[in-house]
């Protein structure tokens, strides 16, 4: 059963004010209004005769004009296609022509942008206590595999990691976090939003964050120890650690590294630094020698105990 995990507003920053109804805003409107930081920095659309499309560094992002087929997803290699399960209208553009706006049969609202960092963001806007609470995903091109602590990793036939989906958040129109989680069938992947648990104030807006191909680390290294033992060096890019799930980070890891250098005391390590000094340090240095403590040691140690 998935864990229901959630992330703290303040991870977005500071949450705007509700606009006043008789303005009555898209949807897109809405994400910017409850979560600014969402719909921030993100990659201008261009239309295409097809779709919208969109493109940061080495990814690719195409989103069809037609309801019923799929947004692809390139990025490192990997092809990815995702399906909007609810959506019933095509795609609009919205934000200044950088997010696109489906519709869905209730008066719901899905609001799909490539951010500058390379991922998918897929937002869906729950528009009155009648909304639904669940919105389904059909992914193609990898198979999922949803963790306990909530993370989802997508991996090709080789079991490499080709996807990562960030922890799923949901906030209300005060800024409230809304209870959510994942919940897995084959490779559908649906994100519950329990906004019947509690007394919250619409809209609602919830997503799923998608980063094709194993994108978290830009390289990773080995070499001997010079204090006995090998040492790892994990050089990370602009990856936000934040709102990735702890099996996600070691999963992507694993992918890259013979497995002598996946010892639970590489895990602690790894871990620790994505956590906790992650943000000041890179690369992240990780050595066989350290011993497998608690992970509360690891953190008191600056995630190298002796």
């Amino acid at each position: 059963m998935a864990a229901a995990v959630g992330l703290a507003a303040s991870s977005f920053g500071a949450v705007a004010a509700h606009a006043d109804s008789s303005e009555e805003p898209d949807a897109a409107t809405f994400v910017t209004q409850i979560v600014p930081e969402a719909l921030a920095s993100t990659a201008p659309l261009n239309a295409s005769a097809e779709g919208l499309e969109a493109h940061v560094g080495d990814v690719d992002v195409a989103i069809p004009y037609g309801a019923t087929e799929p947004i692809q997803l390139v990025s490192d290699g990997a092809e990815i296609s995702v399906g909007i399960d609810a959506a019933v209208s095509g795609a609009s553009l919205a934000v200044g022509g950088h997010a696109a706006a489906f519709a869905h049969a209730d008066g719901d609202a899905s609001v799909v942008n490539l951010n500058d960092d390379g991922s998918l963001r897929i937002t869906s806007v729950l528009q009155s206590a009648q909304s639904q609470d669940s919105f389904s995903y059909t992914y193609t091109g990898v198979d999922l595999v949803l963790f306990q602590d909530g993370g989802v990793v997508g991996y090709d036939e080789s079991g490499a990691v080709q996807l990562v989906v960030d922890l799923p958040w949901a906030f209300d129109a005060s800024g409230a976090p809304v209870p959510t989680w994942y919940e897995l069938d084959g490779n559908v992947l649906t994100q519950v939003v329990d906004h019947s648990s509690g007394s919250f104030q619409y809209p609602i807006v919830a997503d799923p964050t998608n980063y094709g191909g194993n994108t978290m680390y830009k390289n990773i290294s080995a070499a001997a120890d010079p204090a006995g033992g090998d040492r790892v060096s994990v050089t990370v890019g602009t990856y936000n650690f934040s709102r990735a799930s702890d099996s996600a980070i070691w999963e992507s890891y694993k992918s890259l590294v013979p497995s002598k250098y996946e010892a639970e005391t590489m895990r602690k390590q790894l871990i620790c630094h994505a956590r906790n000094i992650g943000a000041v340090k890179n690369p992240w240095n990780l050595e066989t020698r350290r011993p497998n403590v608690s992970y509360a040691d690891f953190v008191l140690n600056l995630c190298n105990p002796n």
